[in-house]
Parts: structure tokens; C-alpha cells; sequence
């Protein structure tokens, strides 16, 4: 339990204080800048937790992080509902997939097997698949204005 704690202790003060510290007009100028689609942003949200997920960041630090800095630079055409849809695909696409991700690790040990088989090699594919599935779902929302 106390690893979990301290997740928990690390995303709540990261979003707090990353904010503080990055200057928001410029990231915004930088981001309009690039001139990409909401949608574009969203799966790059998605991707985002996805991705450092694999690495070893911790789904709960990067959603809160990405998630308060997303909402804070008002992308145009990207509402706070998509930036939450873009974070819970990315966490459920990665959570049965990354080594590093707790469950998946207690899993393990259940079952006696290494996370690195029951993740990447068992569910590999289906993870996967979550992620095209919940990317096409979510490019539909945005395209057709639902959200």
C-alpha cells in the first residue's frame, strides 16, 4: 500500500506545482503554432499515458499532469470532456499491458508468472486493439462535435 500512497501523494502535488512552474502563454503559442486538430491533441493525450505507462511513469501521475496542463491551455475545439476521454482510453488501453503498472504485478505474483509475460505477451493484442478502438471512438466524438 505505501508505493500506492505515494503515487497518489506524487500526481496530486506534480499537478499542483508543474502548473506553477510552465509558462502557460508560451506553451500555447508554441501549440497554435503547430496548427493540429483537437482530435490531434486528444490522441496525443491518449498516446502520452499510454506510452510513458510502458517506461514506468505511473498512469495516475501522467493523467493528472497531462490532464491539468490539457484543460489549462483551452486548445480550441477541444472540450475538458474530450481531454477526460482522452485519459481514460490511454489508462485503460495500458493498464493490463505495462510491467511496471501494480495490478498487473500483483497479478503476477497470484499467478506465479513474470508481468513482462502476462502484459506485453497475454495482453499485448487486446490492449492494443483498446487503443485503435477507443482512438477511433474518440475521433468520432470530436469530428462529429458530440463532445
Amino acid at each position: 500500500m505505501g508505493p500506492e500512497v505515494g503515487v497518489f501523494a506524487s500526481a496530486g502535488f506534480l499537478a499542483v506545482v508543474l502548473l506553477a512552474l510552465i509558462p502557460m502563454d508560451a506553451l500555447r503559442e508554441v501549440i497554435a503554432h503547430w496548427g493540429l486538430s483537437a482530435f490531434s491533441y486528444a490522441f496525443g493525450l491518449t498516446f502520452s499515458i499510454f506510452i510513458l505507462a510502458l517506461v514506468g511513469v505511473n498512469p495516475i501521475i501522467t493523467a493528472s499532469v497531462l490532464g491539468a496542463i490539457a484543460a489549462q491551455l483551452a486548445v480550441p475545439g477541444l472540450s475538458n470532456v474530450a481531454i477526460a476521454l482522452s485519459i481514460i482510453g490511454g489508462w485503460t488501453a495500458v493498464m493490463g499491458l505495462s510491467p511496471f503498472i501494480t495490478t498487473l504485478a500483483i497479478s503476477a505474483a497470484i499467478i506465479d508468472r513474470r508481468a513482462e509475460v502476462i502484459g506485453p505477451v497475454w495482453n499485448g493484442p487486446y490492449s492494443i486493439l483498446i487503443l485503435m478502438i477507443w482512438s477511433a471512438f474518440l475521433w468520432a466524438l470530436i469530428h462529429f462535435g458530440w463532445v
